[in-house]
């Protein structure tokens, strides 16, 4: 297992489900932020890029041999449940089975059968659709991936569009950059690039990202604690929730304040299931809800 330590690189990026090239390229933003000698330097904030670019992007990082760590703020896998009805047992089938239903051909029939499950095992009995991480007091407000209705995907920012886009692009980085590795589900030794599920929400504590205002004194706040942002980066976090969730979730990265967990240490559910960087393992799951 490789310690937070060891990177000298933390990349954040906020996803998107959009359909549409140009709506993706509005709603990712990818942050950059390099750490030497202890301290934290913002080196990118930007958006622009579709999810295939996005792809590309990290492709070319993980080539340039710099140690990475790379946080992604979608849903890496289903709640146990949900994939032992897919017939998935591991990871790489899961990857396997996502790129078959990202195909337009086949996204439909995906969404209909994430539908008929939510319908039989949803509602009252809402723990089947939920991964262990996300009952967690720290996630208690996380989305579940399998938000899901017969009408289409609900829920405030459809987690369940980019848990598919999002899973599929794994696979297609994977098949483009092979020293790429995904934790916790798989072991990290000679990885050039580490891939983390992420929660923004965490880094950002009580800011209310939708605010302007709001941002912009979080972006203040981090020039008082010795993490200055160039004009250009101040003017993205400023006009932008999603380069705000990037950055918060970047530099949070970067402070060691979300170690990479042994996989020893994590739920036996979380080899399958995953886990969110920066949850600790061992929060009981029936204590009071912490951060909002």
């Amino acid at each position: 297992m490789r310690a937070s330590s060891s990177f000298a690189r933390f990349i954040a990026i906020d996803w998107s489900g959009a359909r549409l090239p140009s709506a993706q390229r509005r709603a990712i933003a990818r942050c950059v932020v390099e750490r030497h000698d202890g301290a934290c330097r913002v080196t990118a904030l930007a958006r622009g890029l579709d999810r295939r670019e996005t792809v590309a992007w990290l492709a070319e990082r993980a080539g340039d041999g710099v140690p990475t760590l790379v946080g992604l703020d979608f849903p890496f896998a289903y709640a146990t449940p949900f994939l032992d009805s897919l017939g998935v047992r591991e990871f790489g089938a899961l990857l396997d089975y996502m790129v078959r239903s990202a195909m337009p051909q086949d996204i439909d029939a995906h969404i209909d059968r994430c539908a008929r499950w939510w319908v039989e095992c949803g509602a009252d009995r809402d723990h089947r659709t939920r991964r262990r991480v996300e009952r967690l007091p720290a996630t208690s407000r996380a989305e579940s991936p399998l938000r899901a209705l017969r009408d289409g995907f609900v829920g405030p920012r459809q987690v369940g569009k980019a848990a598919i886009t999002g899973i599929a692009a794994l696979a297609a980085l994977k098949a483009q950059a092979p020293t790429v590795r995904v934790w916790p589900f798989e072991d990290l030794a000679g990885a050039s690039l580490v891939l983390a599920e992420i929660w923004p929400r965490l880094a950002l504590a009580g800011v209310v990202k939708s605010d302007a205002a709001a941002r912009r004194r979080y972006v203040r706040a981090l020039g008082r604690h010795g993490v200055p942002l160039r004009p250009a980066h101040r003017r993205v976090a400023a006009t932008s929730d999603h380069a705000i969730d990037a950055l918060a979730a970047g530099i949070e990265m970067a402070s060691g304040r979300w170690p990479l967990l042994d996989r020893r240490t994590l739920p036996a559910e979380a080899a399958r299931e995953g886990w969110i960087l920066g949850v600790c393992a061992t929060q009981p799951a029936t204590s009071p809800s912490a951060r909002q």
